[in-house]
């Protein structure tokens, strides 16, 4: 009986060489690919560093000009003696302010008083047939206009007279503006605007004598 020898080389199984060859391309395309990604981290890493570059060379040559500029055009020393005026007319004007508050806060008080005293003045004359029904004080009281009616006709002049011999209302021409028959009464509009005496004054006197 012949006997076969298993292990001889001839009758050995052999791998199929095509393994090798898919390993080997897989092996190239990974390199390859490795090699494209370390090329764009490469590239990108480079653009980055040249941005920096061109932005630390602009910062550097504006950090220059300013250097250039401060040395041509240095910052001007302002003089003790001028902080001091300054602060002097700043002071000044403060106080000025001051005064028109209170120049203003005082002409209202007084063109205040002026009113009542002349609606006061009013109230005080007492005239037959002869009654008020409008009272209009204008211009800060320097012209007022009153209406009003009456049954006579010689009440008007008279009533005139009366306001003219008060001394609030010294400085005021009276006018008769309008005067017309309506009925049984006769209606009027007087006028007057201040001529020579001030309101002013006459308070300054009332306060004088007070």
């Amino acid at each position: 009986m012949q006997q076969v020898n298993l292990y001889q080389v001839e009758l050995q199984k052999t791998e199929p060489d095509y393994c090798a060859a898919i390993i080997y391309i897989i092996l190239g395309y990974l390199i390859f690919i490795g090699l494209v990604v370390s090329l764009i981290l490469y590239y990108i890493s480079a653009q980055e560093i040249r941005s920096k570059t061109e932005l630390q060379e602009q910062a550097d040559f504006w950090n220059t000009q300013l250097d250039i500029a401060y040395r041509q055009h240095p910052e001007p020393k302002v003089d003790d003696i001028l902080l001091r005026s300054i602060e002097g007319y700043e002071s000044q004007i403060s106080r000025n302010e001051n005064v028109l508050e209170y120049l203003s806060s005082r002409k209202e008080v007084i063109r205040t008083r002026k009113l009542s005293i002349y609606l006061e003045a009013l109230t005080q004359i007492k005239q037959d047939n002869l009654w008020l029904t409008n009272v209009s004080i204008k211009k800060d009281g320097k012209s007022m206009s009153i209406k009003g009616q009456a049954l006579e006709a010689s009440a008007l002049p008279e009533y005139i007279k009366k306001i003219s011999d008060l001394d609030v209302f010294r400085s005021m021409e009276f006018v008769v503006f309008d005067l017309k028959r309506v009925g049984g009464t006769m209606k009027f509009v007087v006028s007057s605007e201040q001529q020579e005496k001030s309101i002013e004054d006459f308070l300054e006197s009332a306060e004088s004598q007070n």
